[in-house]
């Protein structure tokens, strides 16, 4: 086993622990943990849904566009596109408008003024 796979098991482990100690409720700071492992063990997907769960805990809108970009590299396109929307509507940054854009490039073909097709 790898010192990744170690590591996520050991925060899966107390993420699972403190949620029991906490009436079933995961803690912000376990799922942090969690989160940090999944991110640095490459696990795009398992890190994107933790900081998902963690955004419905305690709202923070600067989380959309990283939890976008983590579905994103899932491979999560539909999600990825929800969450960009999301950081757009939020905050109308540079950052936001082109991950937003640039999803919404590969989702649906855009016509330009003239075109009939």
């Amino acid at each position: 086993m790898d010192p990744f796979q170690r590591n996520i098991l050991k925060a899966e482990r107390q993420a699972n622990i403190d949620a029991e100690n906490n009436g079933g409720v995961p803690t912000l700071e376990s799922l942090d943990k969690l989160f940090k492992a999944y991110e640095a063990g490459g696990n795009s997907l398992r890190a994107a849904e933790t900081l998902e769960i963690m955004n419905e805990l305690k709202v923070d809108i600067a989380k959309y566009n990283e939890i976008g970009v983590l579905y994103s590299n899932a491979g999560y396109d539909e999600k990825a596109l929800e969450y960009y929307a999301l950081a757009y509507s939020n905050k109308k940054n540079a950052t936001s408008a082109f991950n937003y854009a640039y999803k919404l490039k590969g989702q649906r073909p855009f016509k330009g003024e003239g075109d009939t097709h």
